[in-house]
């Protein structure tokens, strides 16, 4: 198994029986329902308060979104989360040694950070063009 974002690049030797015998286009994420469950998976190792609702975050997204965008929105929060803890640290609100692996939780204005900075990994042309070698498998 392998998977790339250039398939018109590939080695036409690979592509030969017992080698990668199928392609499969991965196209980006359209549905709400898609959305959230990526979400859901990659959020799955972080702490979330109790009051977030992934399916708001994946509303607020654009209609495409690829596997890279949505983890670069649960990035943005996290590191959103982590500069919290931190600035609390800094003030004297909360000590180190209080601090362990499950401070560190993914609220809702963290989320809206995610949101509000989201750039596409991939643009519109990009898009078409793979579209358009799907079309070619």
């Amino acid at each position: 198994m392998g998977a790339t974002n250039r398939p018109d690049l590939l080695e036409q030797s690979l592509l030969r029986p017992g080698r990668l015998d199928k392609l499969i286009y991965v196209g980006p994420y359209t549905g709400l329902r898609e959305k959230t469950s990526v979400l859901q998976a990659l959020c799955r190792s972080y702490k979330l308060r109790p009051e977030v609702n992934l399916e708001d975050v994946a509303k607020a997204l654009p209609v495409r979104c690829t596997g890279a965008d949505l983890m670069q929105v649960v990035s943005t929060a996290r590191s959103a989360a982590v500069r919290g803890i931190v600035e609390k640290l800094n003030n004297g609100l909360v000590k180190e040694s209080e601090l362990n692996s499950d401070s560190v939780i993914i609220g809702v204005s963290e989320l809206w950070d995610g949101v509000e900075s989201f750039r596409p990994s991939v643009t519109e042309e990009e898009l078409a063009y793979y579209e358009s070698l799907q079309s070619q498998m």
